[in-house]
């Protein structure tokens, strides 16, 4: 919110001057109509998202995902999903399973992604 000792009692033409002057980075622009999400982007050290089938367990990237759809602009960071895959019946897996749970009680979530279904009267 401006505060008014701050700005001052401007005309319409002072808001502009003064709007015009503000760098960009202090802006976000979004229409008001348009809600967001919060989406799941990690679990607990990683930076992805553990997921388990009933053969075995798989890593998940949903930040490249938000990336498509134009929720940030940097590319994230995924070093090491690719090794991080495997079958319950590797020896480990139970060792891992006990690792994906405890990443499960250490979620991380962002807020900023469009919901897709905020427009609930446009037919599909």
């Amino acid at each position: 919110m401006v505060e008014e000792e701050e700005w001052g009692d401007l005309d319409n033409q002072g808001w502009v001057d003064k709007l015009e002057g503000l760098p960009n980075s202090n802006f976000k622009w979004r229409a008001p109509w348009i809600t967001t999400v919060k989406v799941l982007m990690s679990c607990g050290q990683r930076r992805w998202v553990p997921l388990v089938g009933i053969t075995g367990y798989v890593s998940y990237a949903p930040a490249l995902v938000v990336r498509q759809l134009g929720g940030m602009q940097f590319v994230p960071r995924t070093m090491g999903i690719t090794q991080f895959f495997g079958l319950f019946k590797d020896p480990i897996a139970q060792e891992v399973l006990e690792i994906i749970k405890q990443d499960w009680k250490h979620l991380v979530e962002i807020e900023g992604l469009k919901d897709p279904s905020a427009s609930e009267g446009y037919a599909r």
